[in-house]
C-alpha cells in the first residue's frame, strides 16, 4: 500500500514485501524516506522532484509509520510493520549473495567504505563486490559512471546522504547500466560499525533516534530536536487540509 506524505508516495509493507518489490523487474531506482528526508522534501521542490523520480520509496523509522497511521485510522498502526533501512540493507546484501549478483558500493569516507566492505566480505564470503568509490567527488563527474559501467555491477549502493544521493541517481540513472540502484543513506556507516544503534528493545519502541541524538548531538540535534516536532506539525496540517 502507498501513502502520500508531503507529495511523496511511500510504499508500506513488511520486510519480505519490500524486499520482493526491490527485486521485482519493474523496479530499478530505490530509496527510503524518513522524517528528515520528508522535511527536506517539504521545503525543497527540487529534492521532492528527485524523490518522486524513484521507482520505489520505502519507509525508514517509526515516524513514517505514525504518519501513515494519522492518514488512515483503520488500525493501520497495528497492521503496519516498523521498517528500518539499517535492518533491510543486510537482507538486500543477503539476496545479492544468494543470487550470485555483483555489487558496486559508492559513498562515505574511504575509511568507512573499507570497513563496510570488510564486514560484508567477512559475513558473505565469496560475495562479488566488483568496485568501490568514496563519496568525495563532484556529482557532475562522468568518469565515475564510466568506471562503474566498465565493471558491470548488478546492483549499486549509493551512500551519499540526502539530498546528494537522490540528485546523483536521478541525474545519472539513464547512463548507468546496473539493474538496481539503491540509495542507502548512512547505511554504510551502520554496516561498518561506525554508527551506534540502540538495543533491539529500544528500536522496537521507536526510540533509536534518541540513541543517535545522544551519541552524535552536534550532528543530529537539529534533525531531531527541531525536525521531529516540525514533521509532526506538518503531517497533522496535511491531514486536516484533506478533511
Amino acid at each position: 500500500m502507498k501513502y502520500n506524505i508531503f507529495g511523496i508516495n511511500v510504499y508500506f509493507g513488511n520486510y519480505n514485501e519490500i524486499l520482493g518489490k526491490i527485486f521485482s523487474e519493474n523496479i530499478r531506482t530505490i530509496t527510503c524516506a524518513n522524517q528528515y528526508y520528508l522535511n527536506l522534501a517539504y521545503e525543497n521542490k527540487e529534492y521532492r522532484n528527485n524523490l518522486n523520480s524513484f521507482d520505489l520509496i520505502f519507509p525508514d523509522g517509526v515516524g513514517l509509520k505514525w504518519a501513515a497511521g494519522i492518514k488512515d485510522y483503520k488500525d493501520i498502526i497495528k497492521k503496519l510493520e516498523r521498517i528500518n533501512g539499517s535492518d533491510l540493507y543486510p537482507e538486500i546484501i543477503n539476496k545479492i549473495f544468494n543470487e550470485n549478483l555483483s555489487l558496486y558500493i559508492l559513498g562515505d569516507s574511504q575509511a568507512v567504505l573499507d570497513c563496510a566492505v570488510k564486514t560484508i566480505k567477512d559475513n558473505y564470503q565469496g560475495i562479488k563486490i566488483v568496485g568501490i568509490h568514496n563519496g568525495y567527488f563532484d556529482l557532475t563527474d562522468n568518469t565515475i559512471i564510466e568506471e562503474i559501467n566498465s565493471l558491470n555491477p548488478s546492483v549499486i549502493f549509493v551512500g551519499l546522504g540526502a539530498p546528494r544521493q537522490e540528485e546523483w541517481i536521478n541525474n545519472w540513472k539513464n547512463k548507468l547500466i546496473a539493474a538496481k540502484i539503491i540509495a542507502v543513506g548512512g547505511g554504510l556507516r551502520v554496516i561498518a560499525g561506525d554508527r551506534r544503534r540502540g538495543p533491539v528493545w529500544v528500536r522496537n519502541i521507536g526510540l533509536e533516534w534518541l540513541v543517535r541524538l545522544i551519541s552524535e548531538p552536534d550532528k543530529t540535534w537539529k534533525r531531531y530536536i527541531i525536525g521531529i516536532p516540525l514533521f509532526i506539525f506538518r503531517v497533522l496540517k496535511q491531514k486536516f487540509q484533506e478533511i
